[in-house]
C-alpha cells in the first residue's frame, strides 16, 4: 500500500490506496489532538462517495456519509483553505 503524508501548519495527514479504487484518508488537526478523521473514499470520473469516521479520544463519535457528483464546468468546492493561501 503506498501512502502519502501531509503536514501544514493546521492540519497533519495521510493518504493511502486500497486496491484499484478506494483511498484511505487519516487527518486531525494540530490544536485538537485528540480528534482524528479516518475517510475512505471510492472515486470515479464524475461521482464519488465518502466515509467519515469520526474519533475523539480513540472512541468513535459519528459517521458523516457524503455523496457527490461533478458538475461539467463548475468550481468544486473547498472546505478547506491553508493558512496563507
Amino acid at each position: 500500500m503506498r501512502t502519502r503524508p501531509f503536514v501544514d501548519a493546521e492540519m497533519w495527514g495521510t493518504t493511502s490506496r486500497a486496491g484499484d479504487q478506494a483511498i484511505v484518508f487519516t487527518f486531525g488537526w494540530n490544536d485538537r489532538p485528540q480528534e482524528r478523521i479516518v475517510e475512505m473514499s471510492m472515486p470515479t470520473a464524475g461521482y464519488r462517495t465518502r466515509l467519515w469516521q469520526h474519533f475523539e479520544d480513540g472512541r468513535l463519535s459519528r459517521l458523516t456519509v457524503i455523496e457527490e457528483r461533478r458538475v461539467p464546468g463548475a468550481e468544486p468546492e473547498r472546505w478547506y483553505v491553508p493558512v496563507g493561501a
